[in-house]
């Protein structure tokens, strides 16, 4: 029969006033109050028990698989294969006491399922050793309801997780479990991704507004072989997860992401216990780049540029060594780090301007791109008259922030397009006068709806207004 229509079997004897529709239509409101993708029918169970007070008699103790863990049973052994694993976390308990948790992914041939290492057993001897797609055996585990309902195993003082001597299993490796970032589904959980960086990786610190305590957060767009591409977010990730060089089109796996839908879409999301694996190398070699604009930053300049291969780079210069060059010159430079087209200068750099015949980068024509040719996810140059100018305006997230919304609608001769200014960006983008013809550098092409893309300014972009070069010569 299964555990759910055993749990809600249990729940109609226990409660004989409710029909069957009723409990069904709890089950539902209940998903739906979570968000689709973090709730299944079968965890809801559970929780919606929880609420009308139904207890359910303790499963017997037992070994087995992942693929039907039952809820409440008690020293289940299961022997799995490590997706992901989390660092220590610290927390203080409802008494205020001090207490430590490890969490980790694990999967075999039915299932998948969270494993949650409680006090001394989050840092007993060995586990620091256990890599993903070791072979591990949990011993003695108890199975209890997470907060979205799903089962998880958990592992206290009475239970024990090991790595296991025998590694051979007909349990596949984690590269069996690997899609292609244009195969994310909204439903996908505890994901191995696997596709091509596109774009800058970007880094951010933060303050968390929960308990005062640092954050930081990676976020890339990752392209597959079909589909379009995907926003990467990679909570609890930093700087430090990466090689410091890191080609343009790396190939990169991401292993323990959920896919979420987001402001621009569908996203894929990790944690600290997500695997980053991303094509790179330690060693920092030179680049040529041919100056396309620059925009000033928090410290020093936002410059675009344009690498032998017509490549547009971002160059994240804090100091300012790019300062006395102007569009259109060429300079060889020793970033500080270089991960895919994200370029860091810093006052140590090594910069050397070169003439224009003693390198191979192409012209700075051809920086830019007609409107037609615009496909979401990549970044892109544009020449265009603005038609119609919207005033800049305040837009309130899902979060509850307010939020600076400017956008103007342009064309060049081959298409119209919407660009559009998020906070910093707005402002700069207001000033824009309709029927004038600007120069708008360093553009995220998003997919918006009714199959549309939008262009969205980002810290690099820049505009000049060229009306007046524009117009035809007498």
């Amino acid at each position: 029969m299964g555990e759910y229509e055993d749990a809600v079997n249990a729940i109609l004897e226990m409660r004989p006033e409710m029909t069957r529709a009723d409990l069904d239509a709890l089950i539902e409101k209940k998903v739906g109050s979570v968000g689709a993708g973090f709730l299944t029918n079968r965890g809801a169970v559970h929780l919606v028990a929880s609420d009308l007070g139904v207890t359910f008699p303790e499963a017997a103790e037992a070994n087995g698989d992942l693929g039907d863990l039952g809820a409440g049973a008690k020293e289940l052994t299961v022997r799995s294969r490590v997706m992901n694993i989390s660092p220590v976390r610290q927390f203080t308990g409802k008494d205020g006491s001090q207490g430590s948790i490890r969490t980790m992914t694990v999967y075999d041939t039915k299932g998948q399922a969270s494993v949650k290492l409680w006090g001394e057993k989050a840092v007993m001897p060995g586990i620091d050793e256990i890599r993903p797609g070791d072979m591990v055996k949990i011993i003695k585990a108890y199975v209890k309801a997470d907060r979205d309902g799903t089962q998880a195993l958990n592992i206290g003082s009475g239970g024990s997780l090991e790595r296991d001597e025998n590694q051979e299993s007909d349990i596949g490796g984690i590269e069996s479990l690997a899609i292609d970032a244009g195969e994310v589904k909204e439903s996908g959980r505890n994901m191995v991704v696997r596709g091509r960086v596109e774009g800058q990786i970007g880094f951010r610190d933060f303050t968390r507004k929960s308990d005062g305590r640092p954050g930081k957060v990676i976020q890339m767009t990752v392209r597959g072989k079909s589909g379009s591409p995907v926003r990467a977010v990679l909570w609890g990730k930093g700087r430090g997860d990466v090689p410091k060089s890191i080609p343009i089109d790396a190939g990169v796996t991401l292993i323990g992401v959920d896919a979420r839908t987001g402001n621009q879409g569908l996203e894929i999301h990790g944690n600290d216990a997500t695997v980053l694996k991303v094509d790179g190398t330690n060693e920092v070699a030179g680049v040529t780049v041919r100056i396309v604009s620059r925009a000033a930053g928090q410290q020093g300049s936002m410059v675009l540029g344009m690498d032998e291969g017509k490549n547009l780079v971002f160059v994240n210069d804090t100091g300012d060594k790019l300062a006395s060059l102007k569009p259109g010159d060429i300079a060889e430079i020793m970033p500080t780090a270089a991960l895919g087209s994200s370029l860091t200068l810093d006052s140590s750099s090594f910069v050397r301007r070169i003439e224009d015949g003693d390198a191979k980068v192409p012209p700075l024509e051809e920086a830019w791109t007609e409107v037609k040719d615009v496909k979401a996810g990549g970044t892109y140059s544009i020449r265009a008259i603005v038609l119609k100018a919207n005033e800049r305006r305040e837009i309130q997230t899902r979060s509850g922030d307010a939020v600076a919304l400017a956008e103007i609608y342009v064309e060049d001769k081959t298409a119209e397009v919407w660009v559009k200014g998020w906070r910093a960006q707005a402002d700069a983008l207001a000033a824009c006068k309709g029927g004038r013809v600007y120069e708008i550098t360093g553009l995220n092409a998003r997919s918006a709806m009714d199959d549309r893309v939008d262009l969205m300014l980002t810290p690099y972009s820049a505009i000049r207004d060229i009306t007046d070069e524009s117009k035809p010569k007498a």
